[in-house]
């Protein structure tokens, strides 16, 4: 799975637009706006759409976040490259 993150349409947020595999079900989010804690405690989100709005955060805040596809089989997610965006 691929992610893209953009400024959101929103304040302070940000515009998470998936690139997933045929056969997903539902998208699983991890994000966090502290580099120095461990990703197994990063906020989660879900859902089953091409895009996720996240926020508002404070201007200038540094979002991390981590995706993964999930198919109806799935037991152990697949997350893609962490990717950081600062928010305008």
């Amino acid at each position: 799975m691929g992610i893209d993150l953009l400024d959101g349409s929103q304040p302070g947020c940000v515009l998470v637009k998936f690139s997933r595999p045929t056969g997903t079900i539902q998208n699983l989010l991890r994000y966090s706006t502290d580099a120095k804690l461990p990703e197994e405690h990063w906020l989660v989100a879900t859902g089953g759409g091409r895009e996720r709005q996240l926020g508002p955060f404070e201007s200038g805040t540094k979002v991390f976040v981590k995706a993964a596809a999930l198919l109806g089989s799935t037991t152990e997610p697949q997350y893609s490259a962490v990717k950081a965006r600062i928010v305008q």
